[in-house]
């Protein structure tokens, strides 16, 4: 039986080929990066919804469920350079450090993952690259990995913060038309965490309207609302401004229709998602609808 050829060892790929494994299928699992575990390892992810499990130790089972199983070939350093044929007969040659090999197989997962939204790639009404204390969802990973969230510009503990939602998702202006799904959830995560970490700091979301399903909605939206008392404000962020120290949030409170006008020690983006450059890839050459 020809083997599954799975292109990105993220937790996607990697869950593809425990469950191949697990009905006797052979995959080769092939990761551009020289390590698994895709975007939470990358990125320093902190923990992982809903349970708050620690994200590298999360990481680190699903790894391990792979690595060392006869049934699963794993690649790293390689790409994907070209394909032949179609299914169940397809020959990939595939680009590792030193050379090529040409492998045949029966099909193929793309896995490939996302690329986190640059919110100074097309617009700079947010201030990402100008005001030091307007930061990312990714950015606050890392700082919620060493339980030390502060202000970068002076490291001190914030007194105030807000998340803005949907940045680089839903705007047909820059061709991001799509809901990135997460980022609602991941932002009440974040939200809870600080104020588990800062219990004094007020903490602000402004949404377009928020999009909390399944398992987000009890055990993450609720419980940040209720238990954590994180302000959930229906708003549209037009500006952010500095003001002395503070970086300020100007727009409007749609639920009232006025304007708002909020300084604020620390902006946390809520970056959406986009097809990673591997996935473009991978799409064109295998003829698959992004």
């Amino acid at each position: 039986m020809k083997p599954v050829l799975i292109v990105g060892g993220g937790p996607a790929g990697l869950e593809a080929a425990r469950g191949l494994a697990d009905i006797g299928y052979n995959s080769i699992i092939v990761e551009k990066n020289d390590f698994l575990g895709g975007k939470p390892i990358e990125e320093h992810y902190s923990v992982l919804t809903p349970d708050q499990t620690d994200a590298e130790t999360a990481m680190k089972v699903k790894i391990d469920a792979v690595t060392g199983n006869d049934l699963v070939d794993i690649r790293t350093n390689t790409t994907v350079l070209a394909t032949d044929g179609d299914a169940p007969n397809m020959m990939v040659t595939l680009k590792g450090k030193v050379d090529e090999e040409v492998v045949e197989v029966g099909s193929v997962i793309v896995a490939t993952g996302f690329d986190h939204f640059d919110p100074g790639k097309e617009t700079q009404m947010y201030g990402y690259y100008e005001y030091d204390d307007v930061i990312t969802l990714v950015d606050a990973e890392k700082m919620f990995k060493d339980k030390n969230f502060v202000r970068p510009s002076n490291g001190e503990k914030p007194k105030q913060v807000c998340f803005i939602q949907c940045v680089g998702s839903r705007d047909r202006q820059i061709g991001n038309q799509w809901c990135s799904k997460v980022c609602c959830g991941v932002a009440s995560q974040q939200a809870i965490e600080i104020r588990e970490l800062i219990p004094d700091c007020r903490v602000f979301v402004f949404y377009i309207d928020l999009r909390a399903y399944g398992f987000w909605e009890d055990d993450v939206y609720w419980k940040a609302q209720e238990q954590h008392k994180v302000n959930f404000v229906r708003g549209i962020v037009t500006e952010i401004t500095q003001r002395g120290d503070q970086v300020v949030v100007k727009g409007e409170d749609t639920t009232l229709g006025r304007p708002m006008e909020i300084p604020m020690d620390v902006v946390v983006l809520s970056v959406g998602m986009e097809p990673s450059e591997g996935t473009k890839a991978m799409a064109e050459m295998f003829k698959l609808p992004l």
